[in-house]
């Protein structure tokens, strides 16, 4: 009887330690146990945070700040390549032209612009004031076409190019200029290599609007610039050959022509350039001379 039931006793045994091991397979049940790294205390993370992390080392890669833009194409100084970080610029321009029937007039334009969502679109206004010399008689001045234009340029490493629509208004007193209402359109590419540039200008001018009095206006001019390159002895300082010429629509497309040079560079946020050009006395000259003088300033 004993042995019945120790018999017993060890098959009930058996039978619940197979259940547990069984159960343990099924479902393992999560028991807490103590980690060999135990959990930092909150003054460990405390003393951990006042620890500064150590800087990390210099990357190979640049970093993908955008690089300064602006605009790149000026009508007065053809090779100004300096990036500003401002919107805004005026100018002060001077021209003196002679011309083949032996007139000559001063023009002294005042400049200003500013850019627009960007350094490339860049709104203009150009208010001139003219006194013109006269063959016989005495001279006179007043105020002469004003001028409002909008440009966009997009610069590159080997390519620029730029456009521009400007509309000149009827605003000229005194006789001193046309007063019919134009619209003009630029085109300017650029070529650069070696420190050298070539340029060429586009520009279309056409009257819309013309009262009487007014003269008809129309007219296809180019314009080639080179080699824009540094002086050797002032190397901030950079010269250029010029030649302009001009087909008039609007006289059975005259062909008339101009050539010379200049001289542009910067000092600071300043842009000068001087400019002369020569056309000659014969009927196909654009004038007989003309001198230019600028001075842009960024701010």
């Amino acid at each position: 009887m004993k042995q019945f039931a120790l018999s017993a006793a060890v098959a009930a045994a058996v039978m619940i330690v197979s259940a547990t091991v069984a159960n343990a397979h099924k479902s393992p049940v999560t028991t807490r146990h103590h980690s060999a790294n135990p959990r930092p205390s909150p003054r460990a993370h405390i003393v951990a945070a006042a620890t500064p992390a150590p800087s990390p080392a210099p990357s190979a890669v640049p970093s993908g700040s955008p690089q300064p833009e602006g605009p790149v194409f000026y009508n007065m100084v053809n090779d100004i390549n300096s990036y500003y970080n401002v919107d805004r610029d005026a100018t002060l321009y001077y021209q003196f032209r002679n011309y083949t029937t032996g007139k000559s007039r001063a023009k002294y334009e005042f400049r200003y612009g500013r850019n627009l969502w960007n350094n490339n679109a860049v709104v203009r206004i150009r208010i001139p004031f003219y006194t013109q010399y006269p063959v016989s008689g005495n001279p006179y001045s007043g105020l002469g076409n004003i001028e409002l234009g909008y440009s966009y340029n997009v610069p590159s490493k080997d390519y620029d190019h730029s456009m521009e629509f400007r509309i000149s208004l009827p605003t000229a007193v005194n006789n001193v200029n046309s007063n019919d209402t134009q619209i003009k359109g630029f085109y300017t590419s650029k070529w650069k290599s070696n420190g050298a540039s070539w340029i060429y200008n586009h520009e279309y001018d056409q009257s819309i609007i013309v009262p009487p009095g007014s003269s008809w206006t129309s007219y296809y001019e180019g314009k080639i610039t080179g080699p824009n390159v540094a002086m050797r002895v002032l190397p901030w300082l950079k010269w250029s050959g010029i030649y302009n010429f001009r087909i008039l629509f609007d006289t059975h497309g005259l062909y008339k022509q101009a050539a010379g040079g200049t001289l542009f560079g910067n000092l600071g946020n300043v842009a000068l350039s001087l400019t002369d050009t020569w056309g000659g006395t014969s009927d196909n000259s654009l004038w007989k001379y003309q001198f230019e003088f600028n001075m842009t300033g960024k701010f």
